[in-house]
């Protein structure tokens, strides 16, 4: 328990690979991954602890031609990337976080011309959420896989853009404080904000809800917002002692 105690205190510093310079499968650019462990050891040097924050928006361009998120196939690309810079890394990472802020990718990449949720469900976002949420719950286990004594979490941003004045307030905060939540911790999405989009589900496939609610060891939180209803929500789900703030 101190020693658990002593490394929660220490300073931390986040590495950030990017997935396109990273690469995947057969392309793969060891310079990029050779870059992040010189980073790690740089960081435990001076005796901080590192965290390797795995996606934040940037797709490699192959993958977003082919559907991004939207493309269920992107799920196993995404975990081979996870797997080479777990492999290379994870014997000296302490924490990983999966995703950091997927709603805001989403919201960035379907609503970023004003589309309203309902639009921007019919776009595919609805199928790109559950898919990043299956990569990540494959994800966790691939980390583990590579770096047993690691934890492993995902990255929160509570309510990251404005509220869609259009959508009933099921749907706002349906898809703006639960939707996430409701699946990270129980593998399925909010009944009534499903049937407020009139979403079919199709792209759940058997087996994704136990994928999806895989556990997390912690939920980072982006420190420059403040904890929502989300929060709330994770915090009754998981226990307060298991988020963690990262600045992304």
């Amino acid at each position: 328990m101190k020693q658990s105690a002593a490394r929660s205190k220490r300073r931390t510093g986040v590495i950030r690979p990017i997935w396109r310079d990273v690469g995947h499968g057969l392309d793969v650019n060891e310079a990029v991954l050779d870059h992040h462990e010189q980073q790690v050891e740089a960081l435990l040097s001076e005796g901080a602890s590192p965290v390797v924050s795995l996606f934040l928006d940037a797709l490699p361009g192959e993958v977003a031609t082919f559907g991004g998120w939207s493309n269920r196939h992107t799920i196993d690309q995404y975990v081979d990337y996870v797997g080479l810079v777990a492999s290379r890394l994870g014997d000296r990472v302490e924490r990983f976080v999966t995703f950091s802020s997927p709603l805001r990718y989403l919201d960035n990449t379907y609503r970023s011309g004003g589309e309203t949720l309902t639009e921007a469900a019919e776009a595919g976002m609805l199928a790109a959420s559950h898919h990043m949420l299956v990569a990540h719950g494959k994800a966790i286990d691939m980390i583990r896989a590579h770096s047993p004594m690691a934890r492993v979490g995902i990255g929160l941003e509570p309510k990251p853009t404005e509220p869609d004045l259009r959508a009933s307030d099921t749907l706002e905060q349906g898809w703006s404080n639960h939707w996430l939540a409701h699946a990270l911790a129980w593998g399925t999405y909010p009944p009534d904000v499903v049937r407020e989009f009139g979403w079919g589900q199709t792209e759940v496939q058997p087996g994704d809800e136990a994928i999806v609610a895989n556990p997390v060891d912690f939920i980072a939180i982006n420190a420059e917002h403040r904890p929502g209803a989300m929060i709330d929500f994770l915090a009754l789900e998981y226990g307060h002692d298991r988020f963690y703030i990262l600045n992304h």
